[in-house]
């Protein structure tokens, strides 16, 4: 049976499936997949006959056309609440009461349980001190809800400060201005790319004309540019940063937006400063990253038990969070590896516990020497 009589007979019988009504759409798109790979199968078989025997292969243009691979939808189920709780455990230590609020929020609408299906997925509102995993929190989000690190869209909040210009901005400029051009830098990125996390950082610095902006984004899940194109928030996750409430004394978000902003979040949660044992966990997976980064630029550097939990100790300054733990483990850790040229370094906690030790590693103590 050639190529072309092949790809009839699977598209009739495609089309006789689509007719029934005991036929599932997931049916119809294997048996629409299946017409695909087999059709394109022969048809490689017979291109690698007709070179054999010098014989060209004319098209024929009345014969069915095959479905494209990217035409075909292919369902992935949504995550559930302990997968996704997992994967943002993963990435954010220590603040398990606002992942789980988090991702329970968004498993629920990425399921379609959402009472309005023209909202965005979750608008969530993440307060706290700096450096404890708000950020980081956005960018797991997207992996793990939409299978794709880049699905994110970021504003840094604090540009948006100038009432005069912030809202063309996000939305662009009005068409009735000479020269002007419909990219928002806000509209325009989620009509390009529906289904991503925005992230909101520092919102509460934005200007509060922009709050009032927001309200039919995280209410209706949509906002018109400056050319009369709306964009749809539909598929979206929206996340907003704020370091507001870091401190008993400092202001806390409700002291600072509008009720009527407030009451249209799915989610506001405090992030926790940073304690003893959260601080170790972290710097126990920093350190563990490093060592697997330097030993792939050819390193071998072997890092006593403790070293860990004595850098974690070294980390006062709690209103830097994991910023500052990371530059405590560059400078303490990292750092000293310089002056190594032989590239195999032992790093042990000194017997007082006031220091790191570095010596080098030959001969046999050396594990790569034969």
């Amino acid at each position: 049976m050639s190529v072309h009589s092949n790809a009839r007979a699977h598209a009739a019988d495609f089309r006789w499936h689509q007719g029934r009504d005991d036929i599932t759409e997931h049916t119809a798109r294997t048996l629409d997949l299946e017409a695909l790979y087999d059709a394109t199968g022969e048809m490689l078989a017979e291109h690698l006959r007709a070179a054999r025997d010098d014989e060209p292969v004319e098209p024929d243009e009345s014969e069915v056309a095959l479905p494209s691979i990217d035409d075909i939808t292919v369902w992935k189920p949504p995550p559930r609440p302990l997968d996704l709780t997992l994967s943002l455990r993963s990435a954010v230590i220590g603040q398990d009461r606002a992942v789980g609020a988090v991702a329970e929020r968004v498993a629920m609408s990425l399921s379609g349980l959402k009472l309005k299906p023209e909202r965005p997925h979750g608008v969530i509102m993440l307060n706290g001190p700096s450096g404890t995993g708000k950020t980081t929190l956005a960018h797991q989000l997207a992996t793990a809800a939409y299978g794709d690190a880049e699905a994110i869209i970021r504003l840094d909040m604090s540009e948006y400060a100038d009432a005069a210009d912030a809202r063309m901005k996000l939305i662009g400029a009005s068409r009735i201005w000479k020269n002007s051009t419909r990219e928002g830098l806000l509209t325009t990125r989620v009509a390009e790319k529906p289904r991503s996390v925005v992230l909101l950082d520092e919102f509460e610095k934005a200007h509060p004309d922009l709050w009032q902006l927001f309200l039919q984004v995280f209410d209706d899940g949509r906002l018109t540019d400056g050319w009369g194109t709306e964009a749809s928030f539909a598929e979206t996750i929206i996340v907003m940063t704020t370091n507001l409430g870091a401190t008993a004394e400092s202001r806390t978000p409700e002291d600072v937006f509008p009720g009527e902003l407030l009451g249209r979040l799915d989610v506001n949660v405090a992030f926790d400063q940073l304690s003893p044992e959260t601080a170790r966990q972290i710097a126990e997976k920093a350190v563990s990253e490093a060592v697997t980064r330097v030993t792939q630029q050819g390193w071998y550097v072997e890092v006593g038990e403790d070293v860990a939990q004595w850098l974690a100790g070294r980390h006062r300054d709690t209103r830097l969070g994991v910023r500052g733990l990371h530059r405590e483990i560059e400078r303490l850790l990292l750092a000293p590896l310089i002056a190594f040229d032989d590239h195999r370094v032992r790093v042990q906690v000194r017997s007082d516990g006031a220091a790191l030790t570095f010596e080098p590693l030959r001969g046999h103590d050396d594990p790569l020497e034969p």
